[in-house]
């Protein structure tokens, strides 16, 4: 799911996610296929990823999906825990984005 948005401001692709539990090298394969043919825009994606970006140092199919989106130039805007659960947290809520919009170019 997506769109194009235009603002005085600015104008970008939104991909939105759900990805469910599924493997996460095929999603991450899949997922830089779907994308690479916006690759020279502006996006943003935004969504609920179940991958846990904690997890980097531990898991290779995490490192792997966060190389991947490296590597096509785009860049996590969160690096905090989006989902508290008793006594753990973790970040499976993803925003990543390929452009750099500064904050004081826009209004407040």
């Amino acid at each position: 799911m997506g769109g194009y948005f235009k603002s005085t401001y600015s104008q970008f692709y939104v991909i939105v996610v759900y990805r469910y539990h599924n493997n996460v090298n095929e999603f991450t394969k899949e997922f830089i296929k779907m994308f690479s043919q916006y690759k020279d825009k502006p996006i943003l994606i935004l969504g609920d990823f179940n991958i846990d970006l904690l997890n980097y140092d531990n898991d290779q199919q995490v490192d792997n999906f966060v190389n991947n989106m490296l590597s096509n130039s785009f860049f996590p805007l969160v690096n905090k825990p989006t989902n508290f659960f008793r006594n753990t947290a973790t970040l499976i809520d993803h925003a990543w984005s390929n452009t750099v919009v500064s904050k004081h170019n826009m209004p407040v």
